[in-house]
């Protein structure tokens, strides 16, 4: 009975790992906001009792001496409170960096499993064949044009792939994209089909 449950169970994480990755079900994206991780730093204050008074000149020195300590410790919650937000900032842009770059590994697979999807790969081949080609994109998402930049020296195989090149003219999930983030990743870009 045992062995039929943990089979059961099996089976259902199983299909539904399948099932995810089929429809592209990510289970960590159901929220609408990002969630920005902070780092806190708590400070705990000890409650100052007021001193009996005992004579006025005594007086005075102590309460110099009081508005001297109160000022280090504004002046080192200040410190405190700027090097908070400083490192607030410098989280926030990891934060805009790491995402960004996801977004450019995504868009580059996606570039990638078009290509590979259109390329009809010839049969007996040598495993070591590889050709580099240079593609250059238009911000509409337009190819603009390609370069073979090593051939691989079989013509059969150079040929397979121009003709994979030739059958994409646009891709339209560029135009998401930042411009920034295109001319930098998209503009020009080299990609590498191997017989392997």
């Amino acid at each position: 009975m045992i062995n039929l449950i943990a089979g059961f169970f099996c089976s259902f994480f199983l299909h539904a790992f399948l099932f995810s990755f089929f429809f592209n079900i990510s289970f960590n994206d159901y929220s609408e906001e990002k969630i920005i991780q902070l780092p806190v730093n708590l400070i705990f204050e000890e409650k100052i009792e007021p001193k009996p008074k005992k004579s006025s000149s005594k007086n005075v020195k102590t309460t110099s001496s009081s508005f001297s300590e109160d000022a280090k410790s504004k002046n080192d919650f200040e410190s405190d409170v700027n090097s908070f937000f400083s490192n607030l900032e410098k989280d926030r842009d990891r934060v805009e960096q790491i995402s960004t770059q996801s977004e450019v590994l995504k868009i580059a697979a996606k570039i990638r499993a078009e290509y590979e999807f259109l390329w009809q790969k010839p049969k007996n081949l040598p495993e070591d064949l590889f050709v580099k080609v240079l593609i250059s994109i238009a911000p509409s998402g337009e190819v603009v044009n390609y370069e073979i930049l090593n051939k691989s020296g079989n013509e059969v195989f150079d040929r397979s792939i121009r003709i994979a090149l030739d059958r994409i003219s646009s891709f339209d999930f560029i135009k998401n994209i930042s411009r920034n983030d295109f001319e930098k990743n998209f503009r020009e870009f080299n990609l590498q089909f191997s017989s392997n």
